[in-house]
């Protein structure tokens, strides 16, 4: 049975369109969205630093910011944020942190596998290892200090370097984001000034 709708029934009318609409559309999107989905979990990028960072040692061009073959296929995998330079990472603050690296053509490398003791061998990877006239340097940017679980794990991996010797300030430079999600980029400037000293 059809009901007559008046033409005054305007609010109904545009309803009863926007329905249809979305009926067609939704199935659309979410098959484009399993597709794009698809894409990003085996997508990798081609651009001089990835592809460098596959080749063996010896071909490789000296300054790279990827650290080794194994890393940037995790790289594919879990980094989404591309700097200007063509490195993948895990987060907007750090790819601020690397953009500002690479701008001051600061040596260093994006989770490059560091092996620590506590009461075994622990492989962790530093946010970045950076190489300096003086050594090396590894940083860290925590940016969810106002989540407990993360906080704790933070926590427990600072006293870990401290623990294998790597210190705040000399060896360790720890940053993080406000309660806010927010970063101090002044702060950061003044972390790599004091590594080009």
């Amino acid at each position: 049975m059809q009901t007559y709708i008046s033409n005054e029934d305007n609010k109904l009318i545009m309803d009863i369109k926007l329905k249809h609409f979305l009926e067609k559309a939704i199935p659309i999107l979410e098959s484009n969205i399993r597709l794009q989905e698809k894409l990003y979990k085996s997508y990798c990028r081609y651009d001089n630093e990835s592809i460098n960072a596959l080749l063996p040692k010896v071909y490789q061009e000296t300054k790279t910011y990827y650290s080794t073959p194994d890393t940037y296929k995790n790289l594919c995998n879990n980094a989404m944020h591309l700097t200007s330079f063509g490195l993948n990472v895990r987060s907007k603050s750090e790819a601020l942190i690397a953009e500002l690296l690479y701008a001051h053509d600061v040596n260093f490398k994006y989770e490059l596998p560091l092996w620590l003791k506590e009461n075994n061998d622990v492989l962790i990877h530093p946010d970045f290892t950076i190489i300096t006239k003086s050594g090396t340097v590894y940083w860290e940017h925590m940016g969810m200090m106002s989540v407990p679980e993360y906080r704790d794990k933070a926590s427990k991996r600072i006293s870990l370097y401290a623990s294998n010797g790597i210190t705040i300030p000399d060896k360790l430079i720890v940053t993080m984001d406000t309660s806010d999600g927010l970063i101090n980029m002044m702060t950061i400037k003044v972390m790599i000034n004091s590594l080009l000293i």
